[in-house]
């Protein structure tokens, strides 16, 4: 029993991605708590138990830690959107999910959403630019023929992105359920609008 232990531990520790998860989890934990600039690799590395040159290999440097950082919650957020078993989603669950979704880490969000500026000087792509051609490639996979599309996908997909987030910030600031209620309901009725007046207008 203590030898099958030990050998689990040897193998967690020889494991690359155990040791690349490691890693994130611990510098979120410190960018959340201190922010980006505030946190070193060194305090990375501290926490997670993992070296520094596993981090340098794994990410290049703290940078590529936040970029990876970032893909993953867009990939889980577009997942709200976009799910493995390609049931269809009405327009209010999309953003229920979503709403929850954001909500669960309102301190990643936030992170995230204070590094605008730290994102565009490093050219790394924000959530909106990793989710948006995600809608956009989900908008275009609902209708048969692209062509008949009335509306540019691109910027439908802008659109509903901006719904969401408006959605949510307001659902964030509200005070009681039911304001909160009235936001959700409101974001469902712009993204009804959007689609329906897109196919209408064909």
């Amino acid at each position: 029993m203590v030898q099958d232990q030990q050998k689990e531990i040897l193998q967690r520790r020889r494991d690359p991605e155990e040791k690349k998860m490691r890693l994130l989890k611990a510098a979120k934990e410190l960018f959340v708590e201190q922010g980006f600039d505030k946190t070193t690799t060194k305090n990375i590395v501290k926490r997670s138990g993992v070296s520094e040159g596993i981090l340098y290999h794994q990410f290049e440097s703290k940078l590529g830690v936040f970029r990876e950082l970032i893909r993953l919650y867009a990939r889980d957020a577009i997942a709200e959107f976009s799910p493995d078993d390609q049931t269809e989603l009405t327009s209010e669950q999309i953003i229920r999910n979503l709403i929850a979704f954001v909500d669960r880490d309102k301190a990643m969000f936030a992170l995230i959403d204070n590094s605008a500026a730290l994102l565009r000087e490093n050219d790394i792509p924000s959530v909106p630019d990793l989710v948006i051609p995600e809608i956009e490639r989900s908008i275009r996979g609902t209708v048969g023929d692209i062509s008949a599309l009335p509306a540019n996908p691109a910027i439908m997909a802008k659109f509903q992105y901006a719904i969401v987030e408006a959605a949510y910030r307001g659902w964030l600031s509200s005070d009681t359920a039911e304001q909160k209620e009235a936001f959700i309901q409101e974001g469902v009725r712009s993204m009804q609008t959007l689609l329906f007046d897109s196919a209408a207008s064909g």
